[in-house]
């Protein structure tokens, strides 16, 4: 499981991890260049860095995003161990994972782990600007953000 990069967004004052890898191939993909999986850095090179923002910043940042790529495609043995160890360093940080799937196809790993989980594909024809949930704005009206314990 790779990770090909990482930001602070100050829109929504998240960590963005971005992995590489899709399966998906959606049409006019924002993030084609993380189609593949051989992109990027072997996730646990990634660990004293992701370490190093939380300790750092944790006053700016509310929310670790999961993006890509996708979360979804990875390695699931690989994202338990890195999910189970941001919940462990980090409790009460959030993590959201950005999937371009409905909840159903969405692997087990990312459901226990995950406090909230974005759903559906991104679709060119349904793209939009004013479908904003959880102050994320999501860019297509099929997306969904989805809540632990309520919507899976």
């Amino acid at each position: 499981m790779n990770i090909h990069y990482i930001e602070y967004s100050i829109e929504t004052n998240s960590l963005d991890i971005f992995f590489a890898g899709c399966n998906n191939r959606c049409k006019d993909c924002y993030n084609a260049n993380l189609m593949d999986f051989e992109n990027g850095t072997y996730y646990k090179e990634w660990l004293p860095k992701i370490s190093h923002y939380l300790q750092n910043f944790r006053p700016l940042i509310n929310r670790i995003f999961l993006v890509g790529g996708s979360p979804n495609h990875q390695d699931e043995g690989e994202m338990e161990d890195f999910l189970s160890t941001l919940k462990q360093d980090y409790p009460s940080i959030p993590i959201y994972a950005f999937c371009g799937e409905e909840i159903e196809n969405v692997n087990n790993t990312l459901k226990a782990y995950c406090d909230k989980i974005k759903t559906g594909a991104y679709t060119p024809s349904l793209r939009t600007d004013s479908n904003i949930q959880d102050g994320i704005k999501l860019a297509t009206s099929n997306q969904r953000v989805l809540y632990k314990g309520i919507d899976y």
